[in-house]
């Protein structure tokens, strides 16, 4: 069996007399995507401050790539390989995109002692910046004022800049904070998008994954073992097929659709997302508010 990322165990974070992680164990393995959901005040900021170092839990463990980090501090977790983002989003506005992305490199290989020279000025750093912007499709972006971006272009300038840091695991804290719906619909999919591209994905058996967006839409994910065409249905609580989609294909063996439920009645829903010409399928629940 191959060994996790990230493996947690029996984390516990208190706050006075509220717990705000309760014994939570997860594990994730190379190329996996997760995403975190819950209510205002679950606890999922709180998990993510443990995971890249901003708070110590109580008790509990978390190992990453084979190693005990519970005492690891947020920039030695970055030289690891773990870089997050925040829910408030986080850029240095008064320079351009390419600027930015070159700072994160620059912070990232440690050069302490040209820290105070023109990062424009070394070619190498440049080259790096602009590919992490290409492949992040804010190249055309490169020379703009990062202030002068649209809301949903900071926040993927700020997870270029991440990405600059080359990491091994990358947190998102409500990456779509502050967006309405076309702008969260654009940024899902570019993160998807990085996340396929950035990633080498082997898989034995469908996997779904299923994120929550605003006004009762859901992003659908389905990594498959082979390249066959997708689908998903949504069923009410009494059995009964309400709606049924096909999945877009992203690569060889990724899937993806947004599911509308604005229109159906407040309840817990059953989504099954199956395999043209084949008995595997994945299912998972989903509550429309």
């Amino acid at each position: 069996m191959t060994e996790s990322l990230l493996k947690v165990e029996k984390l516990v974070k208190k706050f006075g007399g509220l717990t705000a992680t309760d014994s939570l164990n997860f594990d994730v393995q190379e190329g996996e995507i997760h995403a975190i959901i819950g209510p205002n005040g679950a606890g999922k900021t709180t998990l993510i401050h443990q995971l890249s170092g901003l708070l110590k839990p109580d008790s509990g463990s978390i190992q990453f790539n084979g190693k005990e980090i519970n005492n690891f501090s947020a920039p030695q977790r970055c030289h690891e390989g773990i870089v997050r983002s925040y829910q408030i989003t986080s850029i240095f506005k008064d320079f351009t995109v390419l600027d930015n992305v070159a700072m994160s490199i620059q912070a990232c290989e440690g050069h302490s002692f040209r820290f105070w020279e023109n990062a424009d000025k070394d070619t190498s750093l440049s080259e790096k910046a602009m590919k992490v912007l290409t492949e992040t499709n804010l190249q055309e972006k490169a020379n703009v004022l990062a202030d002068n971006l649209a809301h949903g272009e900071q926040r993927q300038l700020e997870i270029a800049m991440a990405l600059g840091t080359s990491p091994k695991m990358l947190l998102l804290d409500e990456p779509m904070a502050g967006m309405g719906p076309e702008e969260s619909s654009s940024v899902t999919k570019f993160i998807t998008g990085v996340t396929l591209n950035n990633t080498d994905y082997q898989y034995n058996s469908p996997d779904l994954t299923i994120v929550s967006l605003p006004n009762n839409h859901f992003e659908v994910l389905l990594s498959t073992p082979s390249n066959q065409k997708s689908m998903v249905s949504v069923f009410n609580m009494l059995g009964q097929n309400i709606k049924r989609m096909d999945l877009e294909q992203l690569t060889a063996h990724t899937y993806k659709t947004v599911l509308d439920m604005s229109g159906y009645a407040p309840g817990v829903y059953l989504v099954k997302a199956s395999l043209e010409g084949s008995s595997m399928e994945k299912t998972a629940r989903i509550i429309v508010k």
